[in-house]
């Protein structure tokens, strides 16, 4: 979105010389955008490397099927803007709430809490040496919870291999909870419930 006409001019023509994105081109997409969240889940700290050639290689055969021209959705622009200010209260409310819950239950737990005035996507706290078992027993239990923040490195292997150590400990240790409209009060209030029976007493710190 702009409100530079210019811009906008030279974005549509831009646009307007890709190629028209099918429903195959889709299916492809979101079948790999999937198969990268299960490795992650599954894989990561334990075998990744053993699937990155795979995963590379199949990155590269879909060139085509991203530079292409995605329909614009005014329709859903629109609606999507009259619901703006309510999505994003909403989403500041649960994540204020699920980070109350947290401080409250999970004293040792440190939280991402989102800087300024931004909106958070997911509400996200940090588990340093428990991540993974909490992780893969709530996604077993078909909880909505995902890890993610992959350092980039571990998918472009071995293409480039130097080390990102921020990027690392968060992708090691980071746990994002929803607050978007899928979420609600009792929803948090389950994931904090398992989160303190998986990682025992929560007044303990949770060690590094």
């Amino acid at each position: 979105m702009t409100d530079d006409e210019a811009l906008a001019t030279e974005v549509r023509q831009a646009c307007g010389r890709l190629p028209k994105r099918t429903d195959a081109d889709d299916r492809r997409v979101d079948a790999f955008s999937l198969w990268h969240t299960q490795l992650y889940n599954r894989h990561y700290g334990k075998d990744l490397d053993l699937h990155i050639g795979s995963f590379v290689d199949t990155a590269l055969t879909l060139r085509d099927a991203t530079l292409t021209r995605y329909p614009w959705n005014a329709d859903g622009v629109a609606k999507g803007l009259e619901n703006f200010a309510e999505n994003v209260l909403r989403r500041r409310t649960l994540a204020a709430q699920f980070f109350d819950m947290v401080k409250t239950r999970l004293p040792a737990v440190r939280c991402h809490y989102p800087p300024g005035e931004s909106v958070p996507w997911r509400a996200n706290v940090f588990l340093p040496g428990r991540r993974d078992g909490v992780l893969r027993t709530l996604l077993a239990e078909s909880v909505r919870i995902s890890s993610w923040y992959p350092p980039a490195q571990d998918f472009l292997a071995p293409a480039w291999s130097g080390d990102t150590p921020i990027a690392r400990r968060v992708g090691e240790e980071i746990l994002n909870v929803w607050v978007n409209d899928e979420a609600d009060s009792s929803y948090l209030e389950s994931v904090v419930g398992r989160i303190v029976a998986l990682t025992g007493n929560a007044s303990q710190p949770i060690a590094e």
